[in-house]
């Protein structure tokens, strides 16, 4: 599971972790579980003010499920323009060598 403002929002700096990084890590096409930081702030408040009710209980929590190639997609059509990337730091894609 993934926050949906590590796509977009700043506060969540570098945005280009998600766009750059997180293809090379696991690939474009993998299935992610993206939920907004907003919703589960609102589920928790839910809860607390219901706490007898929510007590001891479980709930699966899920906002969309979509693979990065999908995002960038929907970003280019919305924002109108890809997002930001840049290269990857050397080395967090492939093994580094040992260094003595």
């Amino acid at each position: 599971m993934a926050f949906m403002e590590l796509m977009t929002d700043t506060p969540f700096y570098p945005a280009v972790g998600t766009w750059s990084v997180w293809p090379k890590l696991m690939g474009e096409d993998r299935p992610v579980i993206w939920i907004a930081v907003e919703d589960v702030g609102s589920i928790a408040a839910i809860a607390f003010a219901n706490r007898d009710h929510w007590l001891g209980r479980e709930l699966a929590l899920a906002g969309d499920v979509r693979s990065l190639a999908e995002c960038r997609s929907l970003y280019r059509d919305v924002v109108v323009r890809a997002p930001r990337a840049s290269p990857c730091p050397c080395g967090c894609s492939t093994a580094s060598p040992a260094r003595t």
